[in-house]
């Protein structure tokens, strides 16, 4: 778990020190509960076939540096979750 408090400033919109934000954790575990549901209920795969090994996975430099071309996985349903 990252350090909120105070010198990361990737996490400046939540606040720093006293006056941070009282939902921050809640936000937190919602995303974590969300993205493992997401995660279980469905089997993920790489589009027409492709392989691992044709990804590419360079980035160009930016903010955040993003990846050179967008990853493209197609979801199927594998059990049926209360979302």
């Amino acid at each position: 778990m990252p350090d909120f408090m105070g010198t990361n400033f990737e996490f400046i919109p939540f606040g720093a020190g006293r006056r941070s934000c009282p939902g921050m954790q809640l936000g937190l575990y919602s995303m974590e509960v969300a993205v493992a549901n997401i995660i279980h209920c469905f089997s993920w795969q790489l589009p027409d076939g492709m392989k691992p090994s044709e990804l590419d996975m360079s980035d160009v430099m930016g903010l955040t540096a993003p990846r050179a071309t967008r990853l493209i996985a197609v979801p199927t349903t594998r059990l049926i979750c209360p979302l």
